[in-house]
Parts: structure tokens; sequence; C-alpha cells
């Protein structure tokens, strides 16, 4: 069963193990992590300015760790009929979110204790960085998704970029992006996030690929995703 929302308030008897509460979804920009910076006081350059991160051997500003773990709290808060009842909650940072992620909060019932009436839950959150998007036309419009999935994953990227400059004007620029994949007559169109472009992603990080498709014509997002955040809580209910 999923519950989600606060309309209608759980009620312990309702509640089962395996139970999962509807997954809360935000998404990263630049400007709300700065902005939770001047909120919080915490103004570490590494969640401020790409290059203090730089020098600090990341690859670009991270969302602060309070900031991500407060969605966890949000999920519950939104679930239960006050976030008084919310009695304990524990998570652990294994991993940061960065401008462009969108962040998935997750949470299972692992528990119940009927002489307390209070829930356990399983806390995950993951982050998912976009990476390419695309659109593109397949040579055999029968192919199925799994074999798209898998030939994307395959795909090879190339990236070539550069700006001349005479006396502070940019008299030429050349930008070159190749996408090869196999199954595709051609490429329509490719944009390669920040993500992509800040070389984000780790080797062995999990790929997601989203993809919509009308007959030959395809379109899909390619994401890394990592898990961010692990953990636990206990509920009273009523």
């Amino acid at each position: 069963m999923i519950f989600g929302g606060i309309t209608i308030p759980p009620r312990f008897e309702d509640v089962n193990v395996g139970d999962v509460l509807a997954p809360l979804v935000k998404k990263f920009t630049r400007e709300n992590i700065i902005e939770y910076g001047y909120a919080s006081g915490d103004q570490n350059p590494i969640h401020m300015s790409d290059p203090a991160a730089w020098r600090a051997g990341l690859r670009g500003v991270i969302a602060h760790g309070l900031f991500f773990a407060a969605f966890t709290h949000q999920q519950l808060s939104d679930w239960l009929e006050s976030p008084h009842e919310i009695k304990t909650t524990n998570v652990k940072f294994i991993g940061s979110c960065r401008p462009g992620d969108i962040v998935i909060s997750e949470a299972m019932v692992v528990a119940k204790n009927d002489e307390e009436k209070t829930i356990d839950l399983e806390l995950k959150q993951f982050a998912r960085t976009p990476l390419i998007f695309g659109r593109l036309t397949l040579t055999d419009a029968s192919i199925n998704d799994d074999v798209i999935k898998k030939n994307l994953k395959n795909a090879k990227l190339s990236m070539n970029y550069s700006v001349n400059f005479q006396e502070g004007t940019i008299i030429e620029q050349n930008e070159n992006i190749k996408f090869d994949v196999m199954g595709a007559k051609k490429v329509n169109y490719i944009s390669v996030e920040e993500g992509a472009i800040k070389l984000w992603a780790n080797p062995k990080e999990k790929i997601e690929i989203d993809i919509t498709h009308d007959g030959a014509d395809v379109e899909f997002h390619i994401h890394r995703v990592r898990q961010t955040i692990a953990g636990s809580a206990t509920v009273k209910l009523s």
C-alpha cells in the first residue's frame, strides 16, 4: 500500500509492515543552494562557489547535508497529522547532492509496536543527476524499449568546444558533440547537462534511462543515480 498526503492522517491499525510512503521529489538549483546558505548561516565556500569547491577537491558546488536531509523529515511530516508525531529520526550521509539533481526521498514501514502504537520506518534518499537529453530516429521502429535502453547505456559521447576572442569580442566559436548509439538511424538532437559537463559521473555508478517514443522517434533522458541518505525513523500514531 502507498500512503501519502495530509488530508487523511494514517491510523495505527491501517498501517502494515511493507507499506511505503508516497515519495517526495525535489529538484536542486544553484540558486536555492546558495539561498539556503544565507538563510542557515552556513556559507561554507564549497556550497557557494565553484572555484572554492574545485580548490577543495570537488567538481563543483554541492548542497548542504542538512538541506537535503530535511526532505526526509518533510516526507514524514506530509504523511502525518502533526510533525510532533515524529519521535526519532536517524540518518547517515552516504552521498552528495548537486545543482540540477532530482532528489527522491523514500520511506517504508519495517515494524510496528502494538503496545506503544509506534511505527518504525526505513528511510532512503537518492539523487538523479541529469547527464544527457536527446531525440533520435531508430533504424527499425519495432526495436523494443529494453534494447533501446541497452544501446543507450553503451552509446559513445564525445564533446569538443572552443571559443576564440579578439579584443574582448568573440570572433569564432566551435562546438562539436558526437553521440553514437547502435540502433539509431540519426541523432536529431542532443543536449549535454551540467552534470556531464562537470564530469559529475563516477565509474560504476548506476545509470537510469527514461524514454518515450512514437514509432521510430525516441526521446530519452540519461541520469546517474546514487544514494545520498540511509536512515530510520519512529513515529507514534493514534
